[in-house]
This record gives C-alpha cells, sequence and structure tokens, in this order.
C-alpha cells in the first residue's frame, strides 16, 4: 500500500468516530448515534438494541471509501473464481474470466500476465492498464450516470 494511500485512510478515520445520545423519559428509551466531524446521524433504535461498534464500522468504512474516491484511488473487488482452462498445462497460475469464460485473463510464471487477444505482458504493465482501464471507466460512468 502507497504512503497516499495510507495517509488518506489514517486522515479519514482520525477526524470522525461517533457518539451515542439517549432520549429517556415519557415512556421512551431511544438511542441513536452521531458523528462529531461530519453531519452522519444514525437511526433512532431502542436503547441496548444495535451496537455502537458496528455503526462505527460501518461508518468508517463509508469515510473510507468516500476519502479514496475523493482522491481518485479505485478500491476494487478481486474476482474470487479462479479457473484453471483444460489443455493449457500445468504452468498456468490461473485465469480469471472477463466477459465469458472463453475470454479469460490469465497469470504465468515469471510475472506474466496474458489478455483475452494474447497478449502477454510483465505483471507491473498489467497493473498499469487496469489503472488506465479504472479511469476510462470512472470518466465514461461520469458522464453516463453510472
Amino acid at each position: 500500500m502507497s504512503d497516499r494511500i495510507t495517509d488518506t485512510i489514517a486522515t479519514a478515520l482520525g477526524r470522525h468516530s461517533i457518539e451515542r445520545s439517549l432520549r429517556i423519559g415519557g415512556g421512551e428509551r431511544k438511542e441513536w448515534w452521531n458523528c462529531i466531524e461530519c453531519d452522519w446521524v444514525s437511526e433512532i433504535f431502542e436503547i441496548g438494541s444495535v451496537s455502537g461498534e458496528s455503526l462505527q464500522r460501518d461508518h468508517h468504512a463509508a469515510v473510507i471509501v468516500a476519502a479514496l474516491k475523493a482522491q481518485r484511488i479505485a478500491v476494487v473487488e478481486l474476482p474470487q473464481d479462479v479457473i484453471i482452462p483444460t489443455g493449457w498445462g500445468d504452468d498456468c497460475l490461473g485465469a480469471w474470466p472477463t466477459t465469458s469464460e472463453t475470454d479469460p485473463v490469465s497469470a504465468w510464471p515469471g510475472h506474466q500476465v496474458v489478455t483475452p487477444d494474447d497478449r502477454w505482458m510483465p505483471s507491473r504493465d498489467a497493473r498499469s492498464l487496469e489503472a488506465a482501464l479504472l479511469a476510462a471507466a470512472d470518466a465514461a460512468e461520469a458522464v453516463s450516470g453510472g
């Protein structure tokens, strides 16, 4: 993880923590949580019916994602489903479908990645291509509304 990513996350987390507020009386026993840094306020709950830790975790996750997006840092969930296509040999480290299982991206020894159009490239070039594709997708979605 780069220093820029670490700093972005640390700054976001350092500013946001939540406080518990209570309203007791008139037959009510309610609680809610709010962030001391921003205008986030939880729903109102019966006292003890929700964990402040889980609310803070969820709020922190949202704050981190927003801070990373504001810095144009992409958060990507990598695919879990790896396939080993029949006949590719024992050297194939795995393949991940792109648009169909007949069109995968594959990994090979020596830091090599192969694109669906059979282009071999070093893994560092694949990461640069990934970043460029994500930037282009982000720009296209911003104009098209997602």
